[in-house]
């Protein structure tokens, strides 16, 4: 449930009704945050986390634009994906 909120929900009512719902990306962050930060202390390895963790809310956004953009391609406009270009 909370996936489909964050791939579908969360950019359309920042499109269409107010671009502060991109807050909600900041929001799931936590959610990510503790597990990753026990683990990370578990293995001696706090450091790396939390150079890590700034990136997650920007992999998260740029995730779902890619998803969204895949999903209009293949359902709406009907353009099949079945070839993979390298991105060099």
């Amino acid at each position: 449930m909370t996936g489909s909120l964050i791939l579908f929900a969360l950019p359309l009512l920042s499109f269409l009704i107010n671009p502060l719902f991109l807050l909600g990306y900041i929001i799931d962050l936590p959610i990510i945050a503790v597990p990753v930060l026990v683990e990370g202390l578990k293995r001696r390895e706090l450091g790396r986390v939390f150079l890590s963790l700034p990136a997650y809310p920007v992999l998260r956004i740029v995730n779902t634009a890619i998803m969204l953009q895949a999903i209009w391609l293949e359902i709406v406009r009907k353009q099949s994906l079945r070839v993979y270009e390298k991105g060099h």
